[in-house]
């Protein structure tokens, strides 16, 4: 038996070991896992970690569980500081100002705007109303 027969007997027809893909998985994992931590990712945790079934099971880890929520803390306040460094009062009045003119604009007076419209105008603008409403919310 040559190495091309035994390769496709053992490695169920060639499905097995290959270097080329191991190597490009490698490459995706590592490229995946220095890709810095999102919200979402510390809450899908957090989700996974601190649940009736863990806590059922045995595997309930509180103090894996406390550091993810202070992981979590420390993301929102950083996140908040960036916010409120990014959207002083005079920033806000001048978006609030554009973004009051362009509805005028695009609605006809109306009010309503498509919400493919809006979300295509939130994507060039780099922010959405939600900011906005936020920072008007927390000048006035």
């Amino acid at each position: 038996m040559d190495a091309k027969q035994y390769d496709d007997i053992v490695n169920e027809g060639g499905e097995g070991y290959n270097p080329i893909r191991a190597e490009r998985e490698r490459k995706e994992h590592d490229a995946i896992n220095s890709m810095p931590r999102t919200r979402d990712d510390i809450m899908t945790d957090i989700e996974r970690l601190d649940n009736s079934i863990a806590r059922e099971s045995g595997t309930y880890d509180a103090q894996r569980v406390a550091v993810l929520k202070q992981e979590l803390a420390d993301f929102d306040s950083t996140a908040e500081l960036e916010f409120c460094a990014e959207w002083t009062a005079d920033v806000t009045a001048a978006r609030r100002a554009e973004w009051n003119e362009w509805v005028k604009r695009t609605s006809n007076g109306t009010g309503r705007i498509d919400s493919p419209v809006l979300m295509r105008k939130q994507g060039q603008q780099g922010w959405t109303i939600d900011q906005l409403k936020k920072a008007v919310a927390m000048y006035k």
